[in-house]
């Protein structure tokens, strides 16, 4: 028997294929990643596929958190190109999605590249909810870098604002957490 015959007769490979148990969360990481290249390099219609694929083949089956980072995603997307509307519906989405109970710390760089878009487009209001999460969950966890990358958020914030008190009480925090961390370098 030729191989051809053999492949003919023999069952699609894909059913002996096992996915994993998170199959549409990985992909869902997968496509904001490859969306995020792509609005790098100016193909818009590649990142357009990306949140297609996104909406249609994985949404029903992701995670509060990858929900999250998707959403966090598009309203990044929706910024660069210019559409407004639609930025807006994702800031909102991800407002009531951003809350005590979820693992944001898996996505922490997506979630302060996100601040620094509010801060960016005058949305405060959202902003300071989605930083006093933040800061609650790195406070319970005991994590000083990423309190420090918070407090360098409220420092840019207070700048813009012209809030000399403030900006100047986070800067001494800042500078804090910064000694913690380098004397903890210096235990190790």
């Amino acid at each position: 028997m030729r191989r051809r015959d053999i492949l003919k007769k023999s069952p699609p490979i894909s059913r002996h294929i096992r996915r994993p148990l998170n199959y549409y969360g990985l992909m869902s990481c997968v496509a904001v990643c490859l969306g995020r290249c792509f609005m790098q390099r100016e193909q818009n219609e590649r990142v357009q596929a990306q949140m297609d694929y996104l909406d249609q083949v994985c949404w029903e089956h992701m995670q509060k958190i990858e929900r999250l980072s998707a959403l966090i995603f598009k309203a990044e997307y929706y910024h660069h190109v210019g559409r407004i509307t639609l930025r807006e519906e994702c800031i909102e989405q991800i407002r009531g999605l951003v809350d005590m109970d979820m693992a944001v710390m898996d996505i922490f760089d997506d979630v302060y590249g996100l601040c620094r878009l509010l801060l960016e487009i005058d949305k405060e209001d959202v902003f300071w909810d989605i930083v006093a999460v933040l800061e609650k969950l790195t406070k319970n966890a005991n994590i000083a870098n990423l309190q420090r990358k918070i407090v360098s958020l409220k420092i840019l914030c207070y700048r813009r604002k012209q809030d000399e008190a403030a900006y100047l009480e986070e800067a001494g925090r800042f500078y804090e957490l910064t000694e913690a961390l380098d004397q903890g370098r210096t235990i190790i």
